[in-house]
């Protein structure tokens, strides 16, 4: 009998922030609590890993897992021991599962020195625990070229766009990457409101626009996803135009300005190999609950019992980053679907009005009545936004 197992992948991407990837793959019975390590050592940047079990959703007793120690491990006896969380107990109600993180200093490597990772974890049912070390084989470090070039493809019906990557290096005959990417967009409501509602009161007041409109907001998210690319096949070690991501043109991303920070990494073949599985596994070949092609092996293995099936692959690697920001001109294909047009009520009409999802707009004199209305989603950007405008954001739009 085969159970579904389900994995939380932790993968480390752009600004060192967590992205948790779905993951299901089926095990033979009695195989919960497989330990699933994700993480890099990002030589010249703070490295972050990620530790949980396999948790099968028929499960009916917890298996207990503590991470004593984990740290990175030069050849040349250099320790670098990370911080974090300690232990913790899987929740079983629904097949959820924790995970553990740590982070390494690990920005001051040489980059002429081979590495490995180290955790000691104990894992068990009850008052059965046992521990055990979890580790790589040293490795080199793998030096990320520069991004060459982020750029975008508008579909031939322009109903889409791709945004790409393109990079190369020429000290080295072949290579593997892996990107990530943080998005961060502007976007503005298509009605500009000068005055706001309240239902309690069923009055209309003008706002101050510098502090309280909601014209001007901002949207942020991370890759869902890994993107990976060998450029054995290429002759040579260029990989040109990876599409790392594609949007709809109706997506508010492409409404007014639109930001990608992608993040490189270099991998081995033996890692490559594991994220292709893992790929195929949660995107290609199917969604999550489609046939999975096999169980995915990575270079970490448990000392103590060198068969013990172990998920995950840590690489040593320096990485690349770039940004780039795109306007609504340059995309050419936002489309809003939305019907934004005014709409009058009188006084009486206003709370009703207001429950069926339009808002205030404006006061337009010469007017009757002279409250100029539209739908929600045409007045209110927090709708699907925030105000929380992103450092670096180079216009002065609050």
């Amino acid at each position: 009998m085969k159970r579904r197992l389900y994995i939380y992948m932790a993968i480390v991407c752009a600004a060192a922030v967590s992205c948790i990837y779905p993951y299901e793959v089926d095990l033979k019975e009695g195989t919960s609590g497989t330990v699933v390590i994700s993480g890099d050592i990002l030589c010249g940047e703070i490295s972050k890993f990620d530790i949980s079990l396999t948790q099968s959703v028929s499960d009916t007793v917890s298996d207990v897992f503590g991470v004593h120690e984990l740290y990175v491990e030069g050849e040349d006896g250099s320790r670098y021991d990370g911080t974090g969380g300690k232990y913790f107990v899987p929740n079983h109600q629904g097949g959820s599962v924790g995970y553990v993180s740590y982070e390494v200093d690990t920005r001051n490597l040489d980059k002429n020195i081979r590495y490995r990772f180290v955790a000691k974890i104990s894992k068990g049912v009850d008052s059965k625990v046992y521990a055990k070390t979890y580790s790589t084989d040293f490795m080199p470090v793998l030096i990320s070229p520069p991004i060459d070039s982020i750029s975008y493809k508008v579909a031939d019906d322009s109903m889409s766009v791709a945004i790409q990557v393109t990079t190369h290096d020429d000290n080295t005959p072949v290579g593997c990457y892996r990107w990530t990417y943080e998005e961060n967009w502007e976007v503005v409501s298509e009605q500009m409101a000068t005055h706001a509602y309240s239902y309690y009161s069923n009055s209309v007041y003008e706002i101050d626009f510098e502090s309280q409109n909601r014209y001007y907001c901002w949207g942020k998210s991370v890759s869902s996803d890994f993107y990976l690319f060998n450029t054995q096949e290429m002759g040579t070690n260029v990989a040109p135009l990876v599409t790392i991501q594609t949007l709809d043109r109706e997506e508010k991303k492409l409404s007014r300005l639109y930001c990608i920070d992608v993040t490189q990494f270099v991998v081995s073949e033996e890692n490559y190999r594991f994220w292709e599985t893992m790929r195929k596994n949660t995107g290609s070949a199917g969604d999550i609950y489609s046939p999975q092609p096999g169980k995915p092996r990575g270079n970490i293995v448990c000392e103590e019992d060198r068969d013990e099936y172990v998920i995950g692959a840590v690489s040593c690697t320096t990485i690349s980053t770039l940004r780039r920001f795109i306007t609504r001109e340059e995309f050419g294909i936002y489309y809003n679907s939305s019907d934004c047009g005014f709409r009058n009520f009188d006084r009486g009409q206003w709370q009703t009005a207001y429950m069926e999802g339009y808002d205030i707009v404006t006061i337009m004199e010469g007017v009757t009545p002279p409250y100029l209305w539209a739908k929600e989603e045409c007045v209110d950007c927090t709708l699907y936004g925030t105000k929380n405008k992103p450092d670096f954001w180079p216009t002065d739009n609050n």
